[in-house]
Order: structure tokens, then sequence, then C-alpha cells
């Protein structure tokens, strides 16, 4: 009996050119940050400084800025539209004769085009009200609402739109600079107040970011109890009401705590992050995740070279953006890091000769980004790229590690790794221009015997592509052929 070995040449050439694409591009890690597309300064008065940014449908960038007309004092509200390319169509101001200073803190783009600027205003002496200005999209104002209390300073810090068509906001409460409480207020689409709440934590709290969360109460970041001139991070949670349901306090003797936003993420925790800060030694980056009863669930240090995160908000795929400064304050950043808090892509643009921090961050809708900064005295807006890009930093020199078989393979892939899991582990697939094709949570119970099963679905084509697992803040990864 004669056997005949039957050789399948295109078969064996695919192949082969699939492990050649797979050897030269996932050796580079796929990097592939996001870059300047343009940049921009505007000045207005002696101190510009962007208090909000958004991005409109059709690409154009909508800046708040703090304008003083002469340094750190006397400061009024501005807006400003550019094009997709950065080009000025639009600034308006928004002095008020009844205020002899007044601060933006806050932004809202609404789904309508109008546009909500709120901050603090001086009624008289030092004594602070909260200011709130509506405009169309043209920058036109469409009403202004003051909320001033007859003893008491109060003002706003930051705001979100609700999901009844009103605005809540936060910020302080109570003796100026000695005794303040964090403020809740609600109001309805006119800024008339529904609600008003304060919450003496310690002495001298004031809320500094807040988002309406699935139950439709509030997640609140706070500055609390300045020890030794300190500010320390409260994190609170209340209901529909502002009833507190828990609030959790990190300390530091040493640093300075600096709260940025907290968001509700798609398993009900919190993750938030806090900027810390010591004189002479400079700053850095913690990122936190809390239990939905605000325990905590972990806390990490971001190693990115003294860059402090001066605006945090939600991306894709449960992964969150950042936006901030060096130390030495010649450049600002943008970054991104996983639902774990690994950092998965960092990149910047320098401001050379002059200072600059970051304040203000938002997507585009083409995927890239816009930043907003001070650069200098000005105003300086900076368009990114989008990434196009997997960057997978290394496993923090853990012993976790990750293979694929059979490979190539035709309909399913196992990904077996050790060590056995004792929490979930988070398998995420990519292609080459690395774009997320597949994600899945898989239970110690499931992947008992350390090994998980990926199926594509039918919609996933042949191909290379980059297999990534993580587990209790370690990642491993490794590469397939998919062949049809």
């Amino acid at each position: 009996m004669t056997y005949r070995m039957v050789v399948d040449v295109k078969y064996i050439m695919k192949h082969r050119v699939l492990w050649l694409i797979l050897s030269v591009v996932l050796s580079s890690r796929l990097v592939a940050q996001p870059e300047p597309i343009w940049e921009n300064s505007f000045v207005f008065g002696v101190w510009n400084q962007v208090s909000g940014l958004a991005a409109a449908p059709n690409g154009d960038l909508i800046a708040g800025i703090t304008v003083g007309s002469a340094y750190m004092t006397d400061y009024s509200f501005w807006l400003i539209r550019v094009d997709s390319s950065g080009n000025l169509i639009w600034d308006s101001n928004y002095e008020n004769p009844m205020l002899s200073n007044s601060g933006m803190e806050d932004m809202l783009l609404l789904e309508d085009g109008r546009i909500l600027v709120c901050g603090w205003g001086v009624v008289s002496g030092t004594k602070r009200c909260c200011r709130l200005v509506m405009t169309d999209a043209d920058g036109q104002l469409l009403w202004e609402v003051i909320h001033d209390d007859p003893v008491n300073t109060m003002y706003i810090e930051a705001a979100e739109s609700t999901s009844d068509g009103g605005f809540i906001f936060t910020g302080g409460y109570g003796e100026q600079y000695l005794d303040e409480d964090i403020l809740i207020l609600k109001t309805d689409s006119l800024g008339s107040i529904e609600w008003m709440k304060t919450y003496p934590i310690r002495y001298r709290d004031t809320g500094e970011t807040i988002s309406e969360i699935s139950d439709g109460g509030y997640i609140i970041s706070a500055t609390v109890g300045y020890s030794l001139n300190r500010p320390n991070l409260c994190v609170l949670r209340t209901d529909t009401q502002g009833s507190v349901l828990w609030y959790t306090i990190y300390n530091s003797t040493e640093l300075f705590m600096y709260p940025q936003d907290v968001y509700e993420t798609s398993s009900g925790n919190f993750q938030g992050a806090v900027r810390m800060f010591k004189q002479i030694t400079g700053g850095y980056t913690v990122l936190y995740e809390l239990s939905g009863d605000g325990y905590e669930e972990w806390m990490k240090e971001l190693d990115n070279d003294n860059s402090e995160t001066n605006d945090f908000i939600p991306g894709d795929n449960g992964a969150f953006l950042h936006t901030g400064f060096t130390d030495d304050h010649d450049s600002v950043f943008l970054m991104q890091t996983d639902s774990l808090g690994n950092i998965d892509w960092y990149t910047t643009c320098s401001s050379d000769p002059y200072s600059s921090t970051s304040y203000r961050l938002c997507t585009m809708p083409d995927g890239g980004f816009g930043v907003g900064a001070w650069k200098g005295e000005a105003a300086w807006l900076i368009r990114f790229s989008a990434y196009s890009g997997v960057s997978l930093p290394p496993m923090n020199g853990s012993d976790f590690t990750c293979t694929c078989h059979p490979n190539p393979f035709t309909e399913s892939l196992t990904i077996s790794f050790n060590p056995e899991p004792l929490s979930h582990v988070l398998m995420r697939v990519y292609d080459l221009s690395g774009r997320l094709v597949a994600m899945e949570t898989v239970s110690p119970a499931q992947a008992s015997n350390g090994l998980i099963t990926w199926v594509p679905e039918e919609s996933i084509p042949t191909g290379c592509y980059r297999i990534s697992l993580e587990m209790d803040g370690q990642r491993a990864f490794s590469n397939c052929v998919y062949v049809k």
C-alpha cells in the first residue's frame, strides 16, 4: 500500500507570512502612542488657565478659561471655541458687575450644544458665592444664577449633569478658610436649588469631584482635615437625596493629597486617582479601587517618572485616561491605565522653554484626545492623535506566565498559565492595529486548572493576535495566529 502526503503550499505560506508579521510587529510590542497633531495658545489677560474642556460632535474643542487681569487675582469667566485644526472660532467673556472677582472651576457641554460654566464669585469682601452661567452653542448668554449665603462662604468646584435633566454640584460651605464643610447642591435645569446638603467630616473640607452613579446616588472625592496644613483624601457616597451611605478617609502626615475624580466601574466598585505631593522631592499619582461598600480593594502608586495626574476620566473597556504634569513642569503628559491600574501607554508634549501644567482632558469623536493646559501665562490647547497599538508593560518581575496552544489554531485556543488563580483573571485579545477584539473575566473556579479557552466570534478574521492575562495586578501575554 502506498501512502501519499498532500501538501497545501498556500496554507504553509500563509502561516509563514503570519508568523513573520507576528515576530516582527509583536516583538516591538505594537506601541503606537498618541502624538500631538496641533497646539495653540490663547492669551486674554495676565493669567489664563483652562478650567474646562469638551469636544463637540464635529471635532471642535470648547474650553472654559479663568482669566486674571492681574497675577492670581481679578478673575473672570471666558469661553472659547476652536475648530478641528485649532483655529479660534469665537471667544466670549462673562463679567458680572455685581461681582468683584470670579473664578471658573468646571464646564459642561450639554447634548443640545448648550454650555454650562460654574465656579465662584465674590459679592463683598472675600466671601464667596456659587456662580452658574449657561450659554448657547455660540457662547451667547442664556441665563446666570448666583447662590449666596448671608453669613457663610459657598462655592463650586465640580459639576455634572444628572439623569433628570438637572445638575449636581460639589464644593465648600462655611467659615471661609477656617471651618468649611463639603457642599452638595442639586439644581433643576435652570439652576434653581432643589436641595442642598453640607457634610462636616473634619474641618476645612471641600468637595473636589462628583459623579452620579447607577442607583441615582452620588460619589464624591474631597479634601478633608488639613493636618499640619496638608489635605487628606475622603471618598463619600450618598443616596439620591444626598444622605450619606458611607465615607472613607486616607490620611497622610507627610504628603499633600489632592483628590482627582472617582468613578463607578462596571463591577459596581469605585476607582479614583489622587495626586500626592511632597515639597522638594516632588509628587506622583496613586490609583485606588473601593468596593461598593467603601472598602479598599487595592491601591497602587504609578511608576511614571514623577508625573502628577491633574485630570482623570473613563476610557474604553474599563481603562482610564490621565493628564497632568511632570515635576519639572517642562511638559504635560497623556496616559492610559487599565482596569487594574497598570500603565497601558504614556506620552508627553514639551512646553520648553515655558513652564506648564495640564488641567483638563477630553476624548475626541475620532478617538483622539484634547488636553487643556497652562503654558507660561497662556491657555494652551493640545490635540493628540488616537492611540493605535497595544502597549503591554512587563510583568512587574513576577512569575506569572502564559502560553497558547495549538498555535496556529483554527477553532479554539487554549491559554495555559501559572500559577493557578486565587482571584479573577482578566483576558483581553488585541489585533495588530491595537483594537480590543475580545475580553472576558474568568473566575478562579472556571480556571482552577490554569486553563482558559478562547473561541473567536464568527466576525473575527484570520490574523495575528496578542493575548493579555491580568491577575492580582500582574500581567502576562502571549502571541497566536488564528486561521479560519
